[in-house]
């Protein structure tokens, strides 16, 4: 009697092994993180925005956060007088999925660096295309007039019923769309990477149209 349970003891916790096993395997198939580090590096090179987080064996990665995992810290509510772009996070903006016009996307990850509260989305190289970056850049305390002449030229347009202006870096190929959010505030679409604004700006601009309807009214 004794023996019999003492077997199905052993049995059941076997069970449970071969169980989590399976969990785990999935994890790692669902959660390729060190895949997406040695591709966000990549893209964070093109702005600029390179970060290593500690070091294990004599190696450092790059510490990318994927924009679900910081969700909720990307905006606050603002206060009578503040930025209305306080209010707008900018990785609650866009999908990878809603890129694939343009390529296979991962999301690179959130970032607060030179001013902006930005969210970066890497184009994969695989296959033979270009990869290049997609970045969504929300400027609390700089309006759309104070977009600087990056190289090529800046030109006034509108996107929907929203102010905007385009900056096109014709050496580099760079392009940026900056939408209005108040007097005072801005989100730019930057695409980074391609040698030609011929083909990048077409990019921000498809974006920008996605993107503007999510943002709230200018004020009146």
């Amino acid at each position: 009697m004794h023996f019999g349970l003492l077997l199905e003891d052993i049995r059941s916790r076997k069970k449970k092994r071969e169980i989590r096993c399976r969990e785990i395997e999935v994890l790692t198939i669902m959660h390729p993180m060190n895949l997406l580090c040695k591709v966000a590096i990549s893209a964070l090179a093109l702005l600029g925005l390179v970060g290593c987080s500690a070091t294990e064996h004599g190696s450092a990665e790059p510490r990318v956060e994927s924009s679900q995992q910081q969700k909720s810290s990307g905006s606050v509510e603002p206060a009578p007088g503040e930025s209305l772009s306080l209010s707008v996070d900018p990785c609650e903006l866009l999908s990878v999925e809603e890129l694939k016009p343009h390529g296979e996307f991962i999301d690179a990850g959130r970032r607060e660096l030179g001013g902006a509260r930005s969210c970066v989305y890497q184009r994969s190289a695989r296959g033979g295309h270009q990869g290049f970056v997609v970045a969504l850049n929300v400027r609390d305390s700089q309006g759309i007039e104070s977009v600087a002449d990056a190289g090529g030229k800046v030109t006034e347009s509108a996107v929907g019923e929203r102010n905007a202006v385009q900056s096109a870096n014709m050496s580099v190929g760079d392009c940026t769309v900056a939408m209005e959010i108040d007097d005072s505030s801005r989100i730019d679409v930057s695409v980074n990477g391609l040698p030609s604004v011929d083909v990048t700006c077409p990019i921000a601009e498809d974006v920008a149209r996605l993107v503007e309807p999510r943002l709230p009214d200018v004020p009146s």
